[in-house]
């Protein structure tokens, strides 16, 4: 019965080859669990900076939002060659929602922030019944005096938490309103992991 039920487990066990040959992925959602924002955050210029817990309550939900509601440009399908996308925010919004806002911002920027084993260490939380792969976008940092957001692409065997691929991007933001300017980073990760990584993702695991 135990050898039955390891041999089981082994096969069920997902890899980095499932993530290029899925035909399914369920999208998790944006986790600012443990991101720092840096700098002044500003709503427009004449407009006054943004609180933590705005961010918190307005921005985060809103980035997340964003992504599920604006699918035509967010698109997650052919970003990844995926002939279907499933949208599961449960998990992602109640981590967000319980955010310690005296932790969330600052003046400085922190170098090498969150590294993979962090990123095990937050994927091991999501707990789920559902099974196949699971892609969340982890954020790092968003730094305004910089103008870079830093965010960690991660696809994850839902069923076992195993991190099967996890790579940090940067990328700039840009556009009108506090919301637009850091989904811009969130879009510009979105197609750098999709054409250059993923590419190079599937010849590696194929």
């Amino acid at each position: 019965m135990l050898l039955f039920t390891f041999f089981t487990l082994a096969a069920r066990a997902q890899s980095e080859k499932d993530v290029i040959a899925a035909k399914e992925i369920t999208w998790l959602g944006l986790d600012f669990s443990r991101a720092l924002f840096v700098g002044s955050f500003t709503q427009f210029a004449e407009a006054g900076e943004q609180s933590g817990s705005e961010i918190k309550q307005k921005y985060i939900p809103g980035w997340n939002d964003l992504v599920a509601n604006e699918r035509p440009k967010f698109d997650l399908k052919k970003a990844y060659n995926k002939e279907n996308v499933i949208y599961d925010l449960d998990v992602v919004t109640k981590r967000n929602a319980a955010i310690d806002v005296s932790k969330m911002t600052s003046m400085n920027a922190q170098d090498d922030r969150i590294k993979k084993d962090d990123v095990a260490k937050i994927v091991s939380q999501y707990k789920t019944s559902k099974k196949g792969i699971g892609l969340l976008y982890i954020i790092d940092t968003f730094d305004k005096p910089d103008e870079k957001g830093i965010i960690w692409v991660t696809f994850f065997d839902m069923a076992t938490h195993k991190v099967l691929i996890a790579e940090k991007f940067t990328a700039k933001p840009g556009g009108f309103g506090l919301r637009n300017y850091w989904a811009k980073t969130v879009f510009e990760v979105m197609t750098r992991s999709s054409a250059d990584a993923y590419e190079n993702w599937a010849k590696t695991y194929r």
